[in-house]
């Protein structure tokens, strides 16, 4: 009787432990699928938040496309020129003379295209007159266009010569800028070679005089 009573307890004692197995294991099923349910969730999250941000920057690099300004280039003479400096009154002007086959202007234009965007929003604009011919505009289109410049550009009627130089006044040879003050005045001149020039200063000194003219705005 007592060895038969051994041998029940023996065999509840395993049933207990295979039930505790079974249940961790369990357990440990049941765990596992929680915890790949929440990898998947998470995954599925990061994919929605980095599909979100694409999203973002698709429409961040639309908005810039759009708000690109396209190059222009307009042929005209002495009037145009000064009807676009009475548009721009109440802001500081610069001005370039230059053409695309004078070496020295094409080293300096691309200085002109950064002044005009690094105080655009202090209140300058600028304004880029061409000595080339009418005829030479696909060329000079370009040349603007690879140096983003979304300035006022003016290539004139008179082309290169003496029509010119009478028409805006130069003093001496390009390239030359003018600033004009806020009320339309000329305030400075500027020349690649300001020697023997009168109140003239080298084009290394214009960001000095836009800083002044510009003041604390």
């Amino acid at each position: 009787m007592a060895a038969q009573w051994e041998s029940s307890v023996r065999m509840i004692r395993w049933l207990c432990i295979c039930r505790s197995m079974v249940c961790s294991s369990l357990i440990l099923v049941v765990m596992g699928g929680c915890d790949s349910s929440k990898k998947s969730s998470v995954s599925e999250s990061i994919a929605g938040v980095e599909g979100g941000d694409g999203s973002l920057k698709s429409q961040s690099s639309a908005l810039q496309d759009s708000t690109k300004q396209p190059v222009k280039l307009v042929v005209g003479n002495r009037k145009t020129f000064d009807r676009w400096i009475e548009q721009h009154r109440g802001k500081v002007i610069l001005v370039d003379f230059w053409a695309t086959w004078c070496g020295p202007c094409v080293e300096h234009f691309p200085k002109t295209v950064a002044s005009h965007a690094k105080y655009a929003q202090r209140g300058l604009t600028a304004i880029t007159v061409s000595m080339n011919e009418p005829e030479e505009h696909d060329a000079v289109l370009a040349f603007l266009e690879r140096n983003q410049a979304t300035t006022e550009n003016l290539l004139t009627e008179y082309g290169a010569g003496g029509s010119f130089v009478e028409a805006f006044e130069l003093p001496g040879e390009i390239p030359y800028c003018l600033l004009i003050d806020q009320h339309g005045d000329i305030r400075f001149r500027f020349s690649g070679d300001p020697e023997g020039m009168k109140d003239c200063e080298g084009l290394d000194q214009i960001e000095t005089r836009i800083e002044e003219l510009l003041g604390g705005t």
